[in-house]
């Protein structure tokens, strides 16, 4: 859990008091028994679940301590909402019947908007809801788990010339004053919060920059990023090489507009910039004629369901 005081304190075995951020475990302790197992091959009758989740650290929270989680993937959720609501408590015991009538939810856009909306009919329309996103979700699946293993392979390699970077927009941060009179709460001032963090050879920093410009637009991400990329010059003196890595938000970073800023970091700065894309994969060839041809760009369209890199020099 990010915040400051979002701590615990313990003592260890000298009986020295520590302080601990607290951690939030996402799986269930069943699922997290599960995948213990597997991965050290050991049998259920060397470890029990009640052992196994006594063994938990006091850090540790199970996710119903997790106040809210606002950023989640609607093909995740879309799939865990129709299994969560139907598939173990509602389908499991009323398959013999496909024409009663249930209910589930699902995330759908409208206008622009997320909405979380219910449906209300059989269980076979259920069913069938459900294997029209399988497809998709599989497809998802495969590239969520082929980039995380990239990002976390590239952190492994990274070094003084290498570093991979992580950005995103946090929720914007509304600014309090305390003994604020009433009127106050409908006027306090909000700020943006674009935060960075930085892999390389001895560890790892962050970066947050603030600002009152609440538009998340291309031209505010473009000028936060020339920000981003002048002081990682200044802290990485060897730097070579960039590797980017956002949360894909269509209307910030996965755009065509970021292609020409990584073209621009990447003249501008010297480095190589590297970032995944989704549909599309396009490289900058900088070669010896930069007077007569400043930049050679090629775009190659490839299948809409693969996830490729642009790679800028």
């Amino acid at each position: 859990m990010p915040v400051k005081r979002d701590y615990i304190s313990v003592k260890d075995d000298d009986g020295e008091k520590l302080t601990l951020q607290k951690r939030i475990l996402l799986n269930t302790v069943r699922e997290t028994y599960e995948l213990f197992l597997s991965d050290n091959n050991i049998t259920h009758s060397s470890l029990s679940l009640n052992s196994f989740g006594n063994l938990r650290p006091l850090n540790v929270l199970l996710n119903s301590h997790m106040s809210h989680c606002s950023c989640v993937c609607s093909y995740h959720e879309n799939i865990n909402l129709l299994l969560n609501d139907n598939f173990n408590i509602k389908i499991r015991n009323n398959v013999v019947d496909p024409t009663k009538q249930i209910q589930w939810s699902q995330w759908v856009s409208s206008n622009g908007y997320m909405n979380k909306q219910e449906f209300h009919d059989t269980i076979e329309k259920c069913l069938i809801t459900l294997k029209k996103q399988l497809p998709s979700f599989f497809i998802h699946v495969f590239i969520k788990r082929k980039q995380s293993a990239h990002f976390e392979a590239l952190k492994l390699e990274s070094n003084d010339e290498s570093i991979i970077i992580q950005v995103d927009y946090s929720e914007n941060f509304k600014i309090d004053i305390r003994d604020a009179v009433q009127g106050y709460f409908y006027t306090s001032s909000v700020v943006s919060l674009f935060t960075c963090y930085v892999w390389h050879s001895n560890g790892g920093f962050s970066l947050v920059f603030i600002s009152n410009n609440l538009s998340h637009d291309k031209y505010c991400i473009g000028a936060t990023l020339d920000n981003l990329f002048n002081k990682l010059k200044v802290k990485c003196q060897y730097l070579k090489e960039v590797h980017m890595f956002s949360d894909g938000a269509t209307q910030q970073f996965n755009q065509k507009f970021l292609f020409r800023n990584l073209c621009r970091f990447a003249e501008k700065f010297k480095v190589c910039v590297k970032s995944p894309f989704r549909k599309c994969y396009a490289v900058l060839f900088f070669n010896d004629f930069r007077s007569k041809y400043p930049g050679i760009f090629l775009l190659l369209l490839m299948d809409k369901e693969l996830s490729m890199e642009l790679e800028v020099h």
